[in-house]
């Protein structure tokens, strides 16, 4: 995922976020969170991955981290 830098530096290029390991098969997730972010992100578990709604603002000008709260998580098979 890129970040666009504006003025304000202040916005994510992508509204969302897939994070394909972790699709439908990868055990259970209860909880995402981005670090330093105080405000509940929305977020979705489908088959082709866990899609992540990212906030308007960064909590942070140099790296932003999700923290996944679940049971019995591993990386999801991807067959090709």
């Amino acid at each position: 995922m890129k970040c666009r830098h504006d003025e304000k530096d202040t916005c994510f290029s992508e509204p969302k976020a897939t994070i394909r390991a972790l699709g439908a098969s990868a055990g259970q997730i209860s909880k995402v969170e981005m670090l330093g972010c105080n405000k509940p992100l929305k977020w979705e578990w489908t088959v082709q991955g866990l899609v992540v709604s990212l906030p308007a603002e960064k909590p942070s000008h140099f790296a932003c981290g999700l923290k996944i709260t679940g049971a019995n998580q591993h990386p999801a098979q991807h067959h090709q």
